[in-house]
């Protein structure tokens, strides 16, 4: 049966993986993947903790030498043989605000040896926005495989939606490699559109964090099939082979440390051909203190696997391939990009601050390590700050309700909501 709840991953059982590598590299073909991961029984994901050895076809087991057999369990911990064949998503609303989860798309020409060209539209989704960390400059995320036709075309100049309006020049891409690498990636010029930090239908990205836990819920708002949810099986798994050569690349690409994910229901799509690029998200777990909204993943690529059942027709299950965030975020030189968003204030009065000593609590995200703070467009004097939390002295300010709002450095503000509303009271003598 599959997890109740999510499940810690032991530091032992990546120790036993890598031991595991060595084991098996002696006689498994070239390309196979590694990872940590849940055990799938018949077509169903288990709550038992495997190392997965990822194959591109299962052998029967009468057909496999006995010194190349796969042991059923290692130092400790179960093994699961999964067959996975990754194929790469592609990609028609215009946004203005651009934002994540939307659809982008070039003009692919293809030369023919008569002289001839074939133009096709290119498309995927463009993930999230992001900012370069030297200059502040806000761009648009998603696959390398999305703004290139293949490793020698020249980065393409990017529309949204599909090949509708210009949006801006590709920059910054890198994928896999023949020898793997942990990114398929991206970036995008902004040129003459302004960016609001949202994933579309989805609502404002609260940051990013790292995949904790495995059965951890997720959810991706992707061109194609807009908004679904699925949970994480495995991380820290590959290689994984994409197919870009039937995508008219010259080299076979590998992706290393990946996230994998299931769809839930395990029926139901994930991503399809045009989601590609799109944000892995959280789904909130209080329990692990996991906020809603935070981007952990970049996917990439996709599968499916149908499995006979004994008493029915077969099912088939949907997985999808993420690149970790960090790891992004760490080869394109960005951060997530972050709208200042107020989530509660305390007190809410001023009358009721006089029990603080004059000072009012802001909490939410966002928040950089210099951020300016009103009330009613009054400046506060900003006491202590955080990336979830303020401390302010509000300034005096007539009576009536105002809206408390924060900015930070490059100027992003909150917007106001009920939450950021600040009382002030007549005082009658």
């Amino acid at each position: 049966m599959p997890p109740e709840e999510p499940i810690p991953v032991p530091d032992e059982a990546f120790v036993a993986l890598e031991a595991l590598r060595s084991t098996l590299e002696g006689f498994l073909p070239q390309g196979f993947g590694l990872g940590v991961g849940l055990k799938e029984v018949g077509g169903e994901i288990t709550d038992r903790i495997a190392l997965v050895v990822y194959l591109s076809r299962k052998l029967p087991f009468d057909e496999v030498p006995d010194t190349q057999l796969i042991p059923t369990e290692f130092q400790g911990f179960e093994t699961d043989i999964v067959e996975r064949r990754w194929q790469i998503v592609e990609d028609g609303l215009f946004y203005n605000p651009v934002m994540g989860g939307v659809q982008i798309g070039h003009d692919q020409i293809t030369p023919h040896p008569d002289g001839s060209v074939t133009h096709t539209t290119a498309t995927g989704t463009l993930g999230a926005i992001v900012r370069r960390r030297g200059n502040g400059q806000l761009m648009g995320l998603t696959n390398c495989h999305v703004v290139r036709s293949n490793e020698f075309a020249p980065r393409e100049i990017m529309h949204q939606p599909g090949i509708g309006a210009r949006l801006g020049q590709a920059r910054d891409d890198e994928i896999g490699g023949p020898n793997g690498g942990p990114v398929d990636c991206a970036l995008v010029d902004l040129e003459s559109r302004p960016a609001k930090f949202d994933i579309a239908t989805v609502g404002p990205v609260a940051g990013s964090d790292r995949v904790r836990l495995l059965w951890q819920p997720v959810k991706k708002r992707g061109y194609r099939t807009e908004l679904t949810f699925g949970r994480v099986i495995r991380f820290k798994s590959g290689p994984h082979l994409l197919d870009t050569r039937d995508h008219g690349w010259n080299f076979d690409h590998f992706l290393i440390d990946q996230i994998e994910v299931v769809a839930d229901p395990p029926s139901d799509p994930f991503i399809r051909s045009g989601d590609s690029g799109s944000a892995l998200l959280t789904v909130a777990v209080p329990d692990w203190d996991i906020k809603e909204n935070m981007v952990i993943g970049l996917l990439c690529a996709t599968d499916s696997v149908t499995v006979p059942t004994p008493d029915g027709p077969p099912v088939t299950n949907f997985f999808a391939l993420a690149n970790h965030i960090h790891e992004v975020m760490r080869v394109l030189d960005v951060d997530v990009a972050v709208r200042p968003t107020i989530t509660s204030l305390d007190p809410t009065s001023a009358l009721a601050s006089v029990g603080t000593f004059g000072s009012v609590v802001i909490e939410g995200f966002g928040f950089d390590d210099s951020p300016q703070v009103s009330f009613g467009g009054t400046q506060a004097i900003v006491i202590s700050t955080g990336p979830e939390r303020i401390e302010v002295i509000p300034p005096l300010h007539f009576p009536g309700d105002v809206d408390v709002i924060v900015s930070n450095r490059f100027g992003d503000q909150s917007e106001p909501n009920d939450a950021s509303k600040f009382t002030y009271e007549e005082i009658t003598l």
